[in-house]
């Protein structure tokens, strides 16, 4: 996914606040699995499910195969991610729909 033109908010169709946290959490620690993301949001990891799944369709997460475990998925930002999770950190997302 190509990032929007400056100032077009992205639409992800997600509650904003879990969309903004999973962006910064994956950010933070590429490379978690959907149990760890929602362990760390207090949140059952059904519940991100959804999240997870519009987040990689709008081109803001990969996911990966655990090759230790190739039952268990691992996320990251890609590049369009890397941008929405950096304008976040630098209080730019004013127009972000997450």
């Amino acid at each position: 996914m190509i990032a929007p033109p400056a100032g077009r908010p992205i639409h992800l169709d997600v509650k904003q606040s879990d969309g903004q946290l999973v962006i910064r959490l994956v950010g933070q620690k590429p490379g978690q699995t959907a149990s760890e993301i929602a362990h760390t949001l207090g949140k059952h990891p059904s519940t991100l499910t959804g999240v997870l799944a519009r987040l990689e369709g709008r081109g803001l997460l990969q996911r990966t195969i655990d090759p230790a475990d190739r039952r268990r998925a691992r996320f990251k930002l890609t590049a369009a991610g890397k941008l929405v999770d950096r304008e976040q950190v630098d209080g730019r997302s004013h127009g972000l729909v997450i």
